[in-house]
């Protein structure tokens, strides 16, 4: 990146010394209204995070990112008067003061240091620091502070009793640490000693550089060469108040101790150059500079106009020697310049003529009789106005053509050499003209173009509008595309004309549709006609071959502003200027120049290109816009979360994120979330733009401000990201921001499922143990009473009921150990749907499973349910079994019967066990769709019912098949004797190649 931006830094000096001379710097003025302390700025300092402290007498000031904020520690401290500022290996800073000693801030504390605790002085003139000590330098001599553990070792001072030891600055040669006085030399610092250097008088400032030593004195400069210990001294400079390195070079800021004089002076081995003006500097008191290396700013303190901040890696430069531009153009040797007072001609950034407007009035004085009867409004001219003033005149535009330089007004149009000699007058008034196939055309105001074929007689061809809308009117721009003009008409759209077809309006044959345009502008090296219109759109049109295709276009939002006045094409880059500022569009991204490069322009009034270099005209000087500077540049900026709102309130600041790892944890209740976040290192700030995202598979979402509004999270994992795009350098990268977890509520946990789970087992199994335990004291009771009751009729009665009983508690304890294993078969779904994130399938398992444990409670009870709620019953059973079977089987039920199935009883629970041994035992993973199928018909007052699968039937392995012996089905046939002299051909069962067939006969169930 460093290697890339040098490199390009050399190429625009290169590139601008080439074009029209040396580099007009861009330069900003920081002041009380923009929000300093003060306007005397007296230290400046650049920390490693990119933050710009400012000392004044007033107090200390910080710019970030373009933000300028009051320093709340030096307002805690009440600390002013700052004349030095430094920041330690440690990253704390200390400041000084005249009057307050220092004042140190870490992340962690801030203090003063004053001599309560052992400083020589609170008079601080200046700070150096050099491995781990702190170099102070006051008024009344030199302390030593050790920045580790804050001890102070005051330097012994040589006698002198008629004033004060004052020191001015420090510099380290070979390891060594000198310092410098205001009336007594330098000195080197050995142990706790002072050994004199020399004895040069009023030094301001000091500064070591490479082989040499500078030494800004009251009365100039003074040089010494380290390597041939030789001096120069330069005396025709102000005093020198400080001195400091950019970019390799030495600069000094200067200041009249006296008189009011001073500015900026660049230093070379051969000679000290005032740069002051170049830097459109205003003031000549300054105190001192700092340098960014990063950004190529150079900050100027002044001492009392504020500060001054100069790009000098910029595209952009200025050139405010000329005021009140109308129109530019170029030969590529030498720039051509009409303003209010004239023209003028610059070549390599001086003018080499000067024509003023009253020349150009004079000569069309002196011409304009010859074709006035011609130039008239009955002949279809745009007529002009011959008693127009000198300060009146107006230049519209202006061209080169055939090694001559040619320029419109409203006083006519002239023809000069290109050494700006008056040579022809035309009475011609037009604004939108251009030269073809050697002819002059003009385009009409009123409506029409006339053809020059012999401009010196004034002899043409007028093309009426009347004759068609063929003919151009209203033309507002013109561009020349190979062997065809084309013209922009303001309300009717795009025209063409060549030698052969004439005019033709694009919007009659269909070509081109748009009909309000402003701007057009042609790139012959991708064959493209950019069109704008008067919506600030532009249309991208291939005209390869005499075909027009619209490729593209480009929308007004991706602009820098409205109303576009310029619209310029270059070494493949589009530049488009509004209102607000340019807009540049390349083949890897867009950029834009506005007032934070320094671009304050009121309206576009010209412009021209010079080899890759724009020249922009506008009413208050000339802009200079050198486009290679648009390229792709990789930047890594400094992205930070400052601070975290949850619910409204100040969760964490930046300093407890950075110890968390940027990682927050919050309960699901805490998550309503605002995160402010800062960007540093960006040279341009508002240039940035910002999207983020909450998770990699969602979109970006585009924020204006530097924060992020995050409302209602739901309970997840959210590693959001920051997208930033830089509009200065072209660069997009993104960020990892922050890590947020919102936990999940309680009734969302996997501990909470199985809870329930096992609550609903637990329930159940004390049900049926306390059901278990009364039919067994029932049991007890009844054997009891057959131990003593005789065996008469009655007590047979009691003793068949006691049997049916038995059978029922059979029953029952079949269809607990039934709940036992379907229980444990439900849990385990539900915990797979837990451990798989299905909590939607989980719920909707553990609510049917909770209503079929009811119904099964329910039936226990009872002695008789209808036949229509034993089919429910097992529809629901299926349901349940097919959620973990993945939906497989297909339950399917038909009834024949005649009678209401509400009106028909049954014992409950009769047919469940060979629905269950069909679904545990018919099915392995080879039947593809399982089926289970109950048919209902009747015979008589009979009912038979037949319970029918197409699982493995009778090729099935033991293991797979109905048994039957299981206790389920000798349990049925008891059940069945209690209602009906049980027979075998009651209850049959029929393996057969593809399934199983039970046949049960209710007999007599109807007659009941």
């Amino acid at each position: 990146m460093e290697f890339v931006k040098r490199a390009l830094l050399f190429f625009l000096l290169l590139i601008s010394s080439w074009s029209f001379g040396q580099v007009n710097y861009i330069t900003k003025n920081i002041s009380i209204r923009d929000g300093l302390l003060a306007n005397d700025v007296r230290s400046l300092y650049l920390d490693s995070r990119g933050i710009l402290w400012i000392g004044s007498r007033f107090g200390l000031t910080q710019i970030m990112q373009g933000q300028i904020k009051i320093s709340p520690i030096a307002s805690k401290h009440r600390f002013t008067n700052v004349t030095g500022i430094l920041e330690d290996e440690h990253g704390a800073i200390w400041s000084a003061s005249y009057g307050q000693g220092l004042l140190y801030q870490s992340e962690y504390q801030d203090f003063t240091i004053t001599t309560e605790e052992g400083l020589i002085s609170d008079r601080v003139r200046e700070l150096f620091l050099f491995e781990d000590k702190l170099y102070v330098g006051t008024t009344e001599g030199v302390s030593i502070v050790d920045i580790d553990d804050f001890s102070i070792t005051n330097i012994k001072l040589p006698l002198i009793a008629e004033h004060s030891f004052e020191v001015s600055g420090f510099y380290v040669v070979n390891s060594g640490v000198y310092l410098t006085t205001i009336n007594d030399g330098t000195y080197q610092i050995k142990g706790e000693e002072l050994i004199e250097v020399n004895k040069l008088k009023r030094i301001l400032s000091v500064f070591q550089h490479g082989d040499f030593v500078f030494y800004g004195t009251q009365n100039g400069l003074v040089v010494d060469n380290l390597k041939d210990h030789t001096q120069k001294v330069y005396s025709d400079i102000p005093s020198v108040r400080h001195i400091n390195q950019a970019n390799g070079q030495v600069y000094l800021v200067t200041s009249g101790v006296y008189e009011n004089k001073g500015g900026v002076y660049l230093w070379t081995p051969e000679k000290i150059t005032d740069i002051t003006k170049d830097l459109h500097i205003d003031t000549t008191s300054l105190y001192t500079i700092e340098y960014d290396e990063v950004n190529d700013f150079l900050f100027i303190g002044s001492e009392n106009d504020g500060l001054y901040q100069t790009d000098l890696f910029s595209a952009l430069s200025y050139d405010d020697t000329i005021s009140g531009v109308m129109s530019l153009c170029t030969d590529q040797k030498k720039l051509y310049i009409f303003a209010k007072d004239g023209l003028t001609i610059k070549r390599d950034d001086k003018a080499i003529l000067h024509v003023s407007a009253a020349s150009f009035k004079a000569f069309q004085q002196s011409k304009y009789n010859k074709y006035e009867e011609l130039a008239t409004k009955r002949n279809h001219f745009f007529e002009i106005d011959y008693t127009t003033s000198v300060d009146n005149i107006v230049f519209y535009k202006s061209i080169v053509n055939n090694n001559s330089l040619w320029v419109s007004s409203n006083i006519g149009t002239f023809e000069l050499s290109l050494d700006g000699k008056l040579l022809n007058y035309y009475n011609i008034h037009q604004y939108e003209y251009a030269f073809f196939n050697g002819r002059l055309l003009e385009t009409n105001p009123y409506g029409g173009v006339r053809v020059y074929d012999d401009l010196k007689n004034m002899k043409y061809t007028y093309y009426y509008r009347s004759d068609g809308s063929n003919i151009p009117r209203d033309i507002v721009s013109i561009a020349k595309v190979d062997d065809r003009l084309f013209f922009a008409g303001a309300l009717d759209g795009l025209y063409t004309y060549s030698k052969l077809s004439g005019f033709k309006s694009l919007l009659d044959s269909g070509e081109f549709t748009e009909k309000r345009l402003k701007k057009l502008v042609y790139n012959p090296e991708e064959q493209v006609l950019y069109v704008a219109t008067d919506f600030n759109d532009i249309y991208i049109v291939n005209v390869k071959d005499g075909v027009m295709i619209v490729s593209d276009v480009i929308s007004s939002h991706e602009l820098l502003g409205t109303n576009i006045s310029l619209l310029e094409s270059v070494s493949g880059k589009l530049i488009v200027g509004t209102d607000k500022g340019l807009t540049i569009f390349t083949k890897k991204g867009k950029f834009y120049v506005d007032d934070e490069q320094g671009f304050k322009h009121g309206e576009i009034t010209g412009y021209t290109i010079v080899g890759n270099v724009l020249y922009i005209g506008t009413a208050n000087g000339i802009y200079i816009l050198d486009t290679h500077y648009f390229q792709q540049r990789d930047r890594l900026l400094d992205v930070q979360v400052s601070k975290v709102l949850v619910n409204g309130k100040l969760y964490k600041e930046h300093n407890s994120l950075q110890e968390d790892n940027n990682k927050l944890i919050l309960p699901y209740r805490s998550n309503s979330l605002q995160l402010h976040f800062a960007v540093l290192g960006a040279k341009y700030p508002n240039k940035l733009q910002f999207k983020y995202r909450l998770k990699l598979t969602e979109n970006w979402l585009e924020i204006r401000e530097d924060k992020i509004d995050l409302h209602y999270l739901e309970a997840g994992i959210y590693p959001i990201d920051l997208k930033v795009y830089d509009y200065d350098s072209g660069n997009e990268r993104v960020y990892p921001l922050l890590y947020i977890e919102i936990e999940k509520p309680f009734y969302m946990t996997i501990w909470f499922f199985i809870s329930c789970g096992v609550g609903i087992a637990l329930i159940s199994y004390l049900i049926y143990r306390n059901r278990l335990h009364r039919l067994e004291q029932l049991q007890e009771v009844k054997e009891t009473k057959l131990n003593f009751a005789k065996k008469t009729a009655e007590e047979k009665a009691d003793k068949l009921i006691l049997e049916k009983r038995i059978v029922e508690l059979k029953l029952q304890s079949v269809r607990s150990q039934m709940n036992t294993h379907f229980i444990f078969n439900v849990l385990s779904s539900i915990q797979y749907f837990i451990l798989d994130n299905q909590s939607d399938a989980a719920f909707s398992y553990l609510g049917k499973f909770s209503k079929f444990m009811r119904t099964s409670l329910g039936f226990s009870a009872k002695e008789r349910i209808s036949i229509e709620e034993e089919l429910q019953y097992l529809a629901n059973y299926v349901e349940i079994e097919n959620m973990r079977m993945d939906g497989r089987i297909t339950f399917e039920i038909d009834s024949q019967l005649a009678v209401d199935l509400h009106d028909v009883h049954i014992p409950p629970m009769l047919l469940q066990p060979f629905v269950e041994n069909s679904i545990v035992h018919a099915f392995p993973p080879s039947i593809a769709n399982p089926l289970i199928r109950i048919e209902l018909r009747q015979e008589g007052f009979d009912i038979v019912i037949a319970i029918i699968d197409n699982g493995v039937g009778i090729n099935a392995k033991k293991q797979y098949r109905h048994s039957e012996t299981s206790v389920g089905i000798s349990i049925v046939r008891e059940r069945m004797s209690f209602i009906q002299e049980y027979l075998e051909e009651d209850l049959v069962t029929t393996l057969k190649e593809s399934g199983t067939i039970v046949l049960l006969r209710l007999r007599g169930i109807l007659d009941r």
